[in-house]
């Protein structure tokens, strides 16, 4: 089974609040999930997804993770949905991981 966990922000968090928070719901998906981790996050009226096949707990030490943080703007209204998938079905490829996009 996958894990999905999320939360909006409506105020204006700090770097560190940020992370920590961030950290935390990769801390869980990683207890339903560790085949990859997807990301989505709309801050500033954009809606960007990133996908991995790191388990989270290693995603949280990468380049990758670090750009995706200094991305996300909290600064407004911020929607952010962390996934951790267990390949239960399908391969274990970035097609395949969480969260599916078709625009």
């Amino acid at each position: 089974m996958c894990g999905i966990y999320g939360f909006i922000a409506k105020k204006n968090y700090s770097g560190t609040q940020k992370n920590a928070l961030i950290k935390s719901l990769m801390s869980l998906v990683e207890n339903r999930g560790s085949d990859g981790v997807g990301i989505l996050h709309i801050s500033s009226g954009k809606l960007k997804t990133h996908k991995s096949f790191f388990k989270p707990s290693e995603f949280v030490k990468s380049v990758e993770f670090e750009r995706i943080l200094e991305d996300v703007s909290f600064s407004e209204e911020t929607v952010f949905i962390v996934q951790g998938r267990l390949a239960t079905s399908g391969s274990v490829s970035l097609e395949n991981q969480h969260p599916l996009n078709s625009a």
